[in-house]
Formats: structure tokens, sequence, C-alpha cells
């Protein structure tokens, strides 16, 4: 029977509010909840995704053994299923051996995201790290996280100091390698991002420095476009010039270490400054006048900063910045998150030295330190190599997509005697591992949200369980409370069946000291509790530690190090991308597209679309070019999380932050060469957008009124283009439509493709702030040749760049009617058409109408005689059925035109 459940998303810290509907065991649609407090209804790509990736037919749903796992470095042995008492059995008595041969350091923990938003499961973890006593414990801290604890640790004496800017307030927002139009965040959570932003820039400044116009930056009132890596002299001039003018004013809270900040950034003067970032030294000058204006502000970094090798500066100078213009605590700055869970304003926080956060590294790796209890990332392949860690726990990571030095990493893994992989779709890390232990997914466990400091409300929320788990799925904190049992540790209490409502148990058990009762969120769903601002507990830690630390001597000496290097080199910087996170829902297609400025790309030779090959001193990666003129010169955008063009490639486990072993991801020198095309992975299409004929192509394409009409697939012939037109001409339909809201439209093309487009109409118009809707399903236009009928599903474009989200005003266009913005658009494609025909192989590409470019006699689908022309593609495609495409039904076997509805 159909039924709606109440839940939220755990991909990101956002966690938006869904309704999913479920039939059964069938998960059949998520869609935004617009009862929910914080996210009002707005889903992204990703979380409508939660269906395919409970249904994805490489879901793990038994645990798996190694046969052989001797071979496995050689691809033979082959992993079988097996019960789950053998499995566990079997791994537990190859750790125990290791455990008694070679010590608890012969173990290491790896906490992956995957496991990272599962509360029960990660508690059990952290209790099985414990009980081993291993000090090789390696999580995400190290890939992309150090900056910010470190900046807590050092500056304000405690790890757990988490500012939040204060949206209600503030008069002026900063935000540095950060994009949360894509993100929804970094380490503070942004749900609804696009309406956020547009509300905040029609009552307050918002900036962007980031080498990239990103989409971000595209709703900033100001953008600063440094060369990469050199963020820090932007922030330092700012330091410099609110030391001049009187910062910290009377009133302000305690600081210590004033001379020493006034000493370190005393070289940036303006000129000098904006000297070192490569900008005009009129924009570095207007955005300091605007801190100067504003009083109090809030800075917000990412990625793009929180990887790169000045990490720890940046985001040191920016709490500096607050901090001198008392916007720390404080209305119109930054408030400080007191926790949910677990509240950091119900007791005295722990008085602890900055050193004590620091520790020895691992044997292999002197050069590096333990920080926080972890040792880094970066040093696992060595500790492997140096014979030092013979098994590790991975639970929930794609550790050859997150680790730096692929090769490396790889090479290690092979090594080990154990590599036991928590995960629940196939990958290539389980690919790797001797035990394979399925745990269920979002959907079908009970939940609570684990790191609630993160959010930007103080909130609990609860999800009870959707479906039943697949197969043999069963609970992370089952699996790992009997690994620990079974090893002879203590382990916390747990049930030991698992049963329909023992999560409930675990979960009840950590909400021991949460801010509502537990029955109270369990029946509600979403609980909230105010904070204070000021707040009393902060004000007072911090008064107590003798006031914030404005120079901490490591980060002085960092500062003073620092230099942007050659200023002509090109280098690497971050990307995150809209429809997949980290290594996760990339079988929904974002392609590993690298971003170039065209004079960089006219300087390597390579055109738009071209393949290219990006090399570092570590190694290279194959991807295509994409010429973007919203990149600065001398800037190299890969995105993370591909398999198939990874950007650890470019990276080197042996390059790293010697504070706390953080690797170097960003700001890497870099070269661009031109490459034959690489052979890649076959497009998927879903079966309802592909019928084969008898002359193996295939209809209905994805005809778009003005657009290119058919995608014409035949096998057996190349796949890059089908990517192209997949992705980048459809992308054109952006083009009519506020750039902040490209990426709905990309998600509205997806949905409508093929069919169902009424229902999809539906997902898009319970959404927020969507920029495009259906305005018709599926058409026929016709016969073409051979009988075929082909169909096209209308799109119309709400062109509302100044009408606000979530009210789609008067002005309506359809795509390829009259009026500049249509006629323009079927140029654009034309071009872009005739483009592929000169580059193509003559066998590749025809252009339907008076220029058909295909050999002679064979067989064509098109548009009937009257209709719009587009033009047709073909390429190779490997029909599955898991790819979504607005969740249409798989078909088998040819179906006559009129069944095609």
């Amino acid at each position: 029977m159909p039924t709606s459940v109440r839940s939220f998303c755990r991909i990101c810290t956002s966690q938006c509010g869904i309704l999913v509907d479920t039939d059964g065991d069938q998960v059949q649609r998520v869609r935004g909840d617009r009862d929910h407090p914080m996210s009002q209804g707005y889903t992204c790509a990703k979380g409508r995704a939660l269906p395919d990736m409970h249904h994805h037919p490489g879901r793990i749903v038994r645990p798996l053994l190694r046969a052989d796992d001797a071979a496995r470095a050689g691809g033979a042995g082959a992993l079988v299923p097996v019960s789950w008492e053998d499995c566990l059995d079997d791994l537990t008595a190859r750790l125990r051996g290791i455990l008694d041969r070679h010590g608890p350091a012969a173990v290491g923990v790896f906490f992956g995201s995957g496991l990272g938003m599962d509360a029960a499961g990660y508690r059990m973890a952290e209790a099985l790290h414990h009980a081993i006593g291993t000090p090789a414990r390696f999580s995400p801290l190290t890939i992309d996280g150090t900056a910010k604890t470190v900046t807590a640790t050092l500056v304000g004496g405690f790890p757990g100091l988490k500012p939040v800017p204060d949206y209600a307030g503030g008069r002026l927002f900063i935000y540095v390698g950060v994009n949360p139009v894509v993100s929804h965040g970094h380490t503070t959570a942004m749900p609804t991002p696009t309406t956020t932003l547009r509300e905040l820039r029609d009552r307050a400044q918002l900036w962007v420095i980031d080498p990239r116009v990103s989409e971000t930056a595209r709703l900033a009132s100001g953008h600063i476009a440094p060369r990469p890596g050199t963020d820090y002299a932007i922030l330092a001039h700012i330091v410099r010039e609110l030391l001049r003018h009187g910062a910290p004013g009377p009133g302000g809270p305690p600081v210590t270490g004033l001379a020493e900040l006034r000493e370190a950034v005393a070289p940036y003067a303006l000129e000098h400054a904006a000297g070192l970032a490569g900008i005009p030294p009129r924009q570095l000058a207007e955005l300091t006048a605007a801190v100067m204006a504003a009083g109090r502000l809030a800075i917000e970094t990412g990625t793009g900063i929180t990887m790169a090798e000045q990490a720890k500066v940046v985001q040191w100078l920016s709490w500096v910045i607050m901090i001198l213009t008392d916007s720390m605590n404080r209305p119109g700055g930054a408030w400080f998150h007191p926790g949910f869970f677990r509240t950091y304003d119900t007791a005295p926080l722990p008085r602890i030295p900055p050193e004590a956060f620091f520790a020895a590294g691992p044997p292999s790796r002197p050069d590096l330190p333990g920080f926080m209890g972890e040792w880094p990332c970066a040093a696992l392949p060595s500790e492997i190599e140096a014979g030092n860690i013979r098994a590790v726990l991975n639970l929930g990571g794609g550790l050859l997509t997150a680790f730096p030095g692929e090769h490396a990493m790889r090479r290690a893994l092979a090594k080990l005697d154990v590599l036991a992989t928590i995960d629940i779709i196939e990958n290539e890390t389980t690919a790797l591992s001797t035990h394979v232990l399925p745990t269920k997914d979002q959907l079908e466990r009970a939940d609570i949200n684990l790191w609630d400091f993160l959010s930007p409300r103080v909130a609990g929320m609860y999800s009870p369980a959707v479906v039943a788990p697949a197969g043999e799925r069963r609970s992370a904190w089952w699996v790992l409370a009997g690994l620990g049992r079974r090893l002879g540790f203590e382990m916390p209490p747990a049930p030991d069946n698992d049963g329909p409502d023992d999560d409930d148990v675990m979960l009840a058990a950590q909400a021991t000291w949460a801010r509502a009762p537990f029955a109270d969120i369990t029946a509600s769903r979403y609980a909230e509790s105010g904070y204070d601002l000021p707040a009393p507990w902060v004000d007072d830690f911090i008064a107590q530690g003798g006031g914030w630390r404005l120079a901490p001597a490591e980060l002085t000496a960092q500062l003073a190090g620092l230099s942007p290097g050659d200023p002509g080199a090109l280098r690497l910087i971050p990307r995150r991308q809209k429809r997949h996170v980290n290594s996760q829902f990339t079988y929904l297609r974002d392609q590993p597209e690298v971003l170039l400025h065209p004079d960089d790309a006219a300087a390597a030779g390579l055109t738009d679309g071209a393949a290219v090959i990006v090399r570092s001193e570590a190694g290279e990666l194959a991807a295509t070019a994409r010429v973007d003129p919203g990149m600065r010169r001398g800037a190299v955008s890969v995105p993370h999380g591909h398999s198939d063009a990874n950007v650890n490639r470019l990276t080197s486990h042996l390059q790293a932050d010697p504070l706390t072993g953080m690797a170097r991801y960003s700001g890497l020198p870099v070269s661009v060469h031109q490459a034959a095309p690489p052979p890649g992975p076959p497009l998927a299409l879903h079966p309802a957008e592909v019928e084969l004929d008898d002359d193996r192509e295939a209809g209905p394409g994805l005809g778009l009124a003005g657009l290119p009409g058919n995608l014409v697939v035949a096998e057996r012939q190349r796949v890059e283009l089908a990517a192209e037109v997949d992705e980048r001409h459809l992308l054109g339909l952006a083009d009519l439509l506020h750039p902040a809201d490209q990426h709905e439209v990309v998600a509205a093309v997806h949905l409508g493709v093929g069919g169902a487009a009424q229902r999809d109409a539906d997902v898009l118009e319970e959404r927020q702030a969507v920029g495009v809707r259906l305005e018709a399903g599926p058409v026929e236009l016709g016969r073409a040749a051979g009988g075929e009928a082909h169909r096209q599903v209308r799109v119309a474009v709400l062109q509302h760049m100044d009408v606000p989200p979530g009210r789609l005003g008067e002005r309506r266009e359809a795509l390829g009617g009259v009026g500049q913005a249509g006629e323009h658009q079927r140029r654009v494609h034309r071009d872009r058409a005739e483009r592929a025909c000169r580059e193509a192989p003559p066998a590749t590409v025809g252009v339907a109408g008076g220029d058909d470019r295909r050999p002679a006699g064979e067989r064509r689908h098109g548009f009937p005689e009257g209709a719009r022309r587009g033009f047709h593609l073909r390429t190779t495609a490997r029909i599955v059925p898991w790819t979504r495409a607005g969740r249409i039904p798989a078909r088998t076997g040819p179906q006559p035109a009129s069944a095609r509805r």
C-alpha cells in the first residue's frame, strides 16, 4: 500500500526534511517536506536520488568474504556471499591474530563519511576503536577539516567552538573558498542556499573570494578572484587596516597577542597585498572599506581554503577579523552553537592547553604529528608499506577517491592482511577488500542528526526506518558491537538481535542529555531550542582563559613563511558538484570536467570539450576540458570524488602540512596538455529513454522545443559526444534563467526526458525557488522514416531574474518560441552541432536537415516535415536500469508507437 513517511536526509550536514513515498519495499519518490522549519520543502538532486541509491543494482545485501585474498592484487580471489556468522568469525580470527602478534597499532580504523551520518553506528565505532586501543585512527578531518579545528583550539582554547553567521541580523558576509549554492555550506549547513543568499543580498552585502565566478559569486555584491593560494594576503591587509584604525575598540572582548599580530601583518600594505593576490588594489580597498563600514560581519570558509597549503593561516585571519570587529558572539556577527544532543553550555568547558591536542605521529612518518587523537590520512600508505599497519577497518570510506596519492594507496591496500569495509554499494574499495559488511542505508534505519552542532539552528531531528532492510543488511552498531564482543572487548550495551525497534534503543541512549526528551523528538520528528546572543558560556570561557589569542606562534610563523610562488604557473583548485558528494552518487552523471580560462586553454591548444591531460609532480589524469571565462587565469579546477578522473592522481601522500599532517589538495602546480579522447565508460541511459530498432538506433530523443531534437544512439561508437549532449547542449537551457538557478534547470531536464513528465512536473512544483517547470507531457510529433514515432517533452522557462524565489511571476516564454532568447538558443545549439560535425568522425555526427553528414544509406530518425528541427548525435550507449530519468519504470522489448504515450 502506498505510504509517505516524514524523514530527513543524511547525505550532507544540511539534513533537509524530506517525505519518502513507498509502496511495500519499493521506494518510489523523495520530495521536500514543506513543513520542515529549516529546509521548507527544499531538496537537492542528491536527496531526490535516494530511491536510486536504495535500489541500485550494485547494492550489497549479503556479507562478502574473499575466497583467496592472497591473490587480490592480481585481480583473482572472488568475493563470495557468506553468512554474518561466518564473515564476522573469519574477520575476528584474523584481527585477533594481528593484535596478538603485532599489537593494537597494527590495526587502522578509518571513520568514513558513509558511517559519518549514522548516529548509532558512529558512536559504536568510536567505542570499538577505543577498545582496540590503536593510535591509528583516520578520518576526513585530515582531508578537509583541520584548519577550523586548529583555529578554534589555538585562538579560542576549545576545538568545539563553532561560529555560525548571524543571518538574521548581519550586514556583511564574506565567503572565502566556499560555494554554498552547490555544497550547501561546509561546516555550517545552509539548506535552501539560493533562497537564503538572495534574501541576504537584499538587505546585506555578500562578498565572495574565489578564483572562479562560482554559483555563489554570481549572487554576490562583490567578487574578488585572487591567484590560487593567496587569500591570506587579502585577509592580512584587512587585519592590518583594522589595527591601524584602532581595533579592537573599548568594550570589546579581551585579547592577547596584539603586538605580535601587528608585526605579523605589517608587510601587507595595500599595493603589496594586492600584488601578491594578483588583484586590482581598488578591489581590495573596496572590500576593506565594506568591513570598516559594516562594523560587525561573518566570514565563512570552505574546502577551497581548508584543502590548501595556507588553510590554517586563512582560517586564523578570518577569526582575527571577526574578533577585532567585535563580531564573535555578538548580534550581526557570529553566534556559537551550543549543541542539541551534546550540550556545551550546561557545564564548564574543559580547559585544555593547545599543545595537548598534538601528539606523536606515525612511526613511518616522523615529520607528521598526531592531531586530535588521530593520525593524518596522508600517513596510511607509508604505515602499510612499512609493515606497521596490517589491517584496516574502513567504516564507509572511499579510500581511493578520498586519500592523497591514489596509486600509492592502491598498492598499499593490496598488501594488507585484512581490509574490512562497511558499505552499501559496490565500489573500487570494496573490490579490494577481504571482508565487505553491508549495513543499512539511511532509509532502512531509524536515526537522529549526529552532527547537530553543524546545523544553522539548535535542533534535534529524528527519522524512523522508512523500509525494511534489503537482503541481510544489518545495523552498523550491531555489526561493530558483535565484532568487538567476539574480539573479547567490553562494548557498550546493545541488543543482540537488531530487531525493528532496536535502533531506537541505541538512539535513546545517545539522547540522554538532549535539550528535549527522546520521546518528544520521536513524536514530533523535530525539536528546536533557542540560543543566547551573546552567550554567557562563550564569554566566560574566553575570559577565564585570558582572552582570544590573536597571534599563536605556530600560525604567525606559517604566515611569515608563505609565498605566492610563480605567478605564471597553473595551479589546481578543488570543486564540488551538484549531483554527487565525495564519492557518493556519481551514478547521477556529474562529469569530471576540467575548468580552464579561455587564455589558458588557448595557450595549451585546447578547445571546449577537448580531451585533456592534467599533470602534477605526483601523476596525471585524463578528463574533458571545459573553457570557462569565469575562471581566473592560472587556475585549473578539477572536481573531487570521481574514480575515472581521480583528482588524487595529482596529489601525493608525501606532501602534507607539518602542523597537522593535512594533505595538500589545492594550490598544486599543474600543467595541461592535449590528449586523444579517453575511451571512458559508456554513457548510461535509462531504458525508457532508449528503444533500439533493427538498425541499432534509438528514440525517442531528449528533444526540447527549440533545442536539440533527437539523441540518436547507436552501439559500439564513442561516448564522449554523448556526455556532451547530455550535459552541455541541454545546459544551454539554463542561459535564460538567473545563473543561480542553473542547477534547478539541469534537474528539470533530467526529470523531464523520456516520459512521466506530468508526474515530474508535480515534483518540481512542490519545490521552492524552482526555475523551470514542465508545461506538458510527451507529445507525438509524427512518424519519421520507417514508421517510428518521436516525442518531445516541452519545457517552459520562467524568466524570473528579478522575481523572488517561490513566485513564478508573469514573464513566461517557451523555449523555441518567438523572441530574441529563443532565437539565440537555436543559433547557439546549431553552432555547437556544426562544430561537433567538424571535429568528430563522419560516422559519429550528423545534422538533421540540409547538411546530413552521415554516410549515404544510413537510416536517420528525424522530426517530420514542418516540425522544429534539431540535430542528431550518434554515440555509444549502455542501457542500464538504474540511471535516473524521471524515475520512469524500465520497459523491455520494442513497443508499438501507440503504446509510447
